[in-house]
């Protein structure tokens, strides 16, 4: 499997996808996928990457990149900054939202109180 495929694959099981949802999300056919994969120097085209990038929600240089194949070389599978950051916003997006939506005055308050929380 490519440096790509592996970076791709990693990220996904930090999020939980799998390569058929892949396939769904970004309108990739299956096949080519799992072809793409299993060659061990296969890059997707441009476009089919950018569509993974998108859907990951990761940037492409990311996955391209040294930063992204330390993730999946790390044996004990820690998520750089970065991808906590992800993690987290995916987690709370919900609540990132409903704060964006709230009048200034009462997303003020919101933000001060939890800053006045100690954790």
């Amino acid at each position: 499997m490519s440096p790509f495929w592996k970076n791709v694959e990693f990220i996904m099981d930090s999020k939980g996808i799998s390569f058929k949802e892949l396939a769904f999300a970004t309108g990739i056919p299956y096949s080519t996928i799992t072809n793409g994969k299993n060659r061990k120097e296969s890059l997707p085209s441009v476009d089919k990457g950018l569509k993974i990038s998108k859907f990951l929600q990761v940037p492409l240089e990311q996955i391209l990149g040294e930063e992204a194949a330390a993730l999946q070389k790390n044996s004990d599978h820690r998520l750089t900054s970065d991808a906590k950051k992800i993690q987290l916003h995916d987690k709370y997006a919900n609540l990132i939202e409903a704060l964006e939506k709230m009048s200034g005055e009462n997303r003020m308050a919101i933000i001060r109180l939890a800053e006045s929380l100690k954790f």
